[in-house]
């Protein structure tokens, strides 16, 4: 009986250790991709546009491109008070990265706040998020679930934006 226990204990731990292994090995294969889209040199095009009515005051798209697929998409938006970046990254038309960074300030505060997420998709879906208020929390699968989704729908409104802009150039 000690010995189907001692196997069932060494299988678990295995398995959460195989897991976590599995998740490091494809966050590193997707910073080492954004490490190579962050060069301008990789584009070999980008595309600029003021966005109207947006909440914040200020806000600009910007999307590169390399042999005509989307790689990144910026959105930055700024107001006396506040400062939003959000940055998304695609490997084959597909969501692999998004960095979302919020500043606040205001004549109440005497102090900024600022916030930076980093979320990280493999097949479109959250596979894990690093937040700079709290960096070592393990969300759950639900949550993950929500918040992928809710990216990918900002994701999705962006990349409308941007094929209505677009097509507006030609």
């Amino acid at each position: 009986m000690k010995f189907v226990i001692t196997i069932l204990f060494i299988l678990c731990v295995k398995f959460s250790f195989g897991q976590q292994i599995v998740l490091d090995s494809l966050l590193k294969i997707i910073d080492y991709k954004i490490t190579n889209y962050e060069s301008d040199k990789y584009y070999d095009e980008t595309l600029n546009f003021q966005l109207e009515n947006f909440p914040l005051e200020n806000a600009s798209l910007s999307a590169s491109k390399k042999n005509k697929q989307l790689i990144k998409l910026v959105l930055n938006a700024s107001n006396e008070n506040a400062k939003q970046l959000n940055v998304y990254y695609f490997n084959n038309n597909e969501l692999i990265f998004a960095k979302s960074a919020e500043s606040n300030a205001s004549e109440q505060q005497d102090y900024l706040t600022y916030l930076e997420t980093k979320s990280y998709f493999v097949n479109e879906k959250l596979v894990h998020q690093i937040d700079s208020s709290d960096v070592i929390t393990s969300y759950s699968q639900e949550y993950l679930l929500a918040a992928g989704e809710s990216i990918l729908d900002e994701v999705n409104a962006l990349k409308l934006l941007l094929s209505t802009k677009d097509l507006g150039q030609n």
